[in-house]
């Protein structure tokens, strides 16, 4: 894969990037949730806000450029990665994209004190799960059908919690 290959494959995974997730994630928890947002004033929560909202975008960020450089694809349903991406957040869920997306909206309610936020990241969350079973997962069993199986029993959908030993 060239150059200009792999910077078309950017371009098409930002451009995905800034309307999904960014709708998701930012516009309808700010603009369009049908509540007013007022920032909290209590600062243990802004805070762990802040970081989950950071922790958020850096893990889509690097499984971003996961995606574009060995999976030779984008986060796009329409263009999704050539190859099976299995590292670095990928060893520990398999959707790690859509764990940072609920982090973004899980730092929103706590800095804007919401509960009604929290209760559009559970939806969403619920959304999420029902699109990876019902259309991700049975595509990935086809376009992988030795690799994603083994891959499916090593990691976990969502997160993996060790037990200390």
């Amino acid at each position: 894969m060239d150059l200009f290959d792999r910077m078309f494959l950017l371009v098409k995974g930002m451009f995905f990037t800034f309307i999904i997730p960014f709708i998701f994630a930012y516009r309808i928890p700010n603009y369009y949730f049908g509540v007013e947002l007022v920032f909290t004033d209590d600062a243990l929560l802004w805070f762990p806000g802040y970081a989950l909202i950071c922790l958020g975008l850096l893990g889509y960020l690097w499984c971003f450029v996961h995606f574009i450089f060995d999976g030779r694809g984008t986060p796009a349903p329409f263009d999704p990665p050539r190859r099976l991406v299995a590292k670095g957040l990928y060893l520990r869920s398999r959707n790690p994209m859509y764990v940072s997306v609920l982090l973004v909206i899980l730092g929103w309610t706590l800095v804007y004190s919401s509960p009604l936020l929290l209760y559009y990241g559970v939806t969403i969350f619920f959304l999420f799960d029902v699109f990876l079973v019902g259309f991700e997962e049975p595509i990935l069993q086809k376009k992988f059908p030795v690799a994603y199986p083994r891959y499916c029993d090593e990691v976990p959908r969502w997160i993996e919690i060790r037990e200390r030993e």
